[in-house]
């Protein structure tokens, strides 16, 4: 909820090569600014997944939301 400006994309081009992910749209831009109080319009980025266990999904949603930490200061 601090983060205020995308830093870099990266982090979240490489969450489209994690086992499960069927789709990623990156919608961020570096240097775009973020609000979470924006809701949708200042998403980072829609990503499709499946996966067979909770497990598999906790994981998922871990390594998503550090992408989204790496790439937001």
């Amino acid at each position: 909820m601090e983060a205020s400006r995308v830093v870099s994309v990266a982090p979240l081009e490489k969450l489209a090569a994690l086992p499960g992910v069927q789709s990623l749209d990156i919608l961020a831009t570096p240097g775009q600014s973020v609000d979470w109080r924006h809701g949708t319009h200042d998403m980072l980025a829609i990503l499709h997944a499946t996966a067979s266990t909770h497990d598999e999904v906790l994981s998922l949603i871990s390594q998503t939301e550090q992408a989204a930490r790496e790439s937001c200061v």
